[in-house]
């Protein structure tokens, strides 16, 4: 039997997530303003989510994970 690794990265802020996709990162996880459970991270807006979502579609990542608590 084979597995496949795969890379899951933080995204604590815009640029971290940024560097995740183009570097190769399999996903991302990150919060969003205050639906999230990383109160140390800068989090994201509604907008930076849409930008962060356009660019992992340019690089064929097309997972979106949430939880909202």
């Amino acid at each position: 039997m084979s597995r496949k690794i795969e890379l899951l990265a933080p995204g604590g802020d815009v640029e971290a997530i940024k560097a995740a996709i183009v570097a190769g990162a399999n996903a991302v996880y990150c919060g969003l303003d205050m639906f999230n459970a990383r109160n140390r991270a800068s989090n994201l807006s509604y907008d930076e989510l849409n930008g962060v979502l356009r660019l992992a579609h340019e690089h064929n990542k097309m997972s979106l994970d949430s939880h909202i608590f």
